[in-house]
């Protein structure tokens, strides 16, 4: 059996015996209902990820798990922190046309926030439910931060260069900003947001350790199999 395989076989032996543990810990029939329904999305795009064997293949499996989540979830805060950590960032440009080679490099967090985040600012947006951004403290320091990258892609890249780093930047950290610290501002959403953020984390803990205790990276076959851009050094002695 090909390496990639086998360590699918692995991480959906491992995070099954985590989501089972998460099931049995939460005490609501709610959160248990959310958990499962966020752990079929969670393994439907492993599973797509390791037997896609093409990075496009891949991006058009996991937009459709995405697409059908999305129908039947009403926290779409939470939906984007339980898929978050599903996959690694390994990422591909987007090929353009004419004297512009790549419009600008897609990876597996920057699909989730195109999907998920980008559609809930727009919704959100046009109801006029999203509070002004500059309204919060906080806007002003990540409004600086977003400055400043900016001021380091004028001095040091060309026009399409900075056109696609503003845009990246923009998707990789002033939306996700802005959509979860507007959306999930009430009490009860908040707390579903970040009890999915923590079970989502939980998930990972037996991989890391399995990867650990036996030296063997078992997303590292993922940059070959698919073609992408992620590196992964091993640890010495890793198979």
């Amino acid at each position: 059996m090909p390496e990639h395989l086998r360590a699918l076989v692995a991480i959906l032996f491992l995070s099954g015996c985590a989501f089972l543990i998460e099931r049995h810990a939460l005490s609501s029939a709610q959160l248990r209902n959310d958990l499962a329904r966020r752990r079929n999305a969670w393994l439907a795009i492993t599973v797509i990820t390791f037997l896609s064997a093409n990075f496009w293949l891949f991006l058009v499996g996991t937009a459709v798990v995405i697409f059908f989540s999305i129908s039947r979830e009403q926290n779409k805060v939470a939906l984007y922190f339980a898929l978050l950590f599903a996959i690694p960032p390994f990422e591909m440009p987007i090929p353009g046309f004419g004297v512009v080679q790549q419009i600008f490099p897609i990876n597996y967090p920057r699909l989730l926030a195109i999907l998920i985040l980008l559609r809930q600012f727009f919704r959100s947006s046009s109801a006029s439910k999203l509070t002004s951004f500059g309204a919060l403290t906080l806007d002003k320091w990540v409004a600086a931060y977003f400055l400043v990258h900016v001021g380091f892609l004028v001095a040091f890249h060309s026009l399409t260069q900075i056109q696609r780093g503003i845009l990246v930047l923009f998707l990789d950290t002033v939306l996700p900003y802005y959509v979860i610290s507007r959306s999930a501002g009430a009490t009860k959403p908040l707390k579903e947001a970040l009890v999915a953020l923590v079970l989502a984390i939980l998930i990972l803990t037996p991989v890391a350790i399995f990867e650990w205790a036996r030296h063997w990276l078992l997303y590292s076959q993922l940059d070959e199999v698919m073609g992408g851009a992620l590196e992964i050094r091993r640890l010495p002695g890793a198979r």
